[in-house]
């Protein structure tokens, strides 16, 4: 029963997410720390109680960003997830921030099992997944690279097969508030 509760809530989310970017609505505006948004991430994003994973956090100061923070949470958390993910049982989940000239940047690495290059080239398509049939969706990393693009940024992934992934998240300090205009998640053009 509790499993069913948490596919019932995973759910939930998934249609909240689109809705919201269906009708443009995702939340307010506020100047945000990238800093304390990571640490909120962590929080949600689990690590599986049977696995020896290691989170290690290397965070510099980091200005202020407006953003819709609720947004880059979720952001955040996939990227925690899908990093928990390719490691299976243990591994190290490096995380890092830093600020140059006008950007922050939020790396989200792992040394898990890595990804191929022809999957990189569709990793932002939505419903793409390379999980089983009933285990992903495919719009975790779409839905992210959509909230990222409203917020001004880019969200950039390096990975080699064998030796882990890492995904970047680059906002800009200072672009004003996020599009208002509401992501249409069939565009993950980068």
């Amino acid at each position: 029963i509790e499993e069913c509760l948490e596919g019932v809530d995973r759910v939930d989310a998934i249609v909240q997410a689109v809705r919201g970017f269906a009708s443009g609505t995702s939340g307010p505006v506020e100047a945000a720390n990238l800093n304390e948004l990571v640490e909120d991430a962590l929080r949600i994003a689990i690590i599986p109680t049977h696995s020896r994973i290691v989170v290690e956090k290397e965070f510099e100061p980091l200005s202020p960003v407006l953003c819709m923070p609720g947004e880059i949470v979720q952001v955040l958390v996939n990227l925690l997830v899908n990093a928990f993910h390719a490691m299976g049982d243990s591994g190290r989940v490096q995380l890092s921030s830093w600020q140059q000239d006008t950007e922050v940047w939020v790396c989200v690495e792992d040394d898990g099992t890595g990804i191929s290059p022809n999957v990189i080239a569709r990793i932002f398509d939505p419903f793409f997944t390379t999980k089983p049939v009933g285990h992903g969706t495919g719009l975790g990393l779409a839905i992210s690279h959509s909230i990222v693009r409203n917020h001004g940024g880019s969200l950039r992934v390096e990975s080699e097969p064998g030796h882990g992934t890492r995904f970047t998240l680059v906002l800009p300090i200072d672009a004003g508030a996020p599009s208002d205009r509401g992501a249409v998640l069939g565009d993950a053009s980068r």
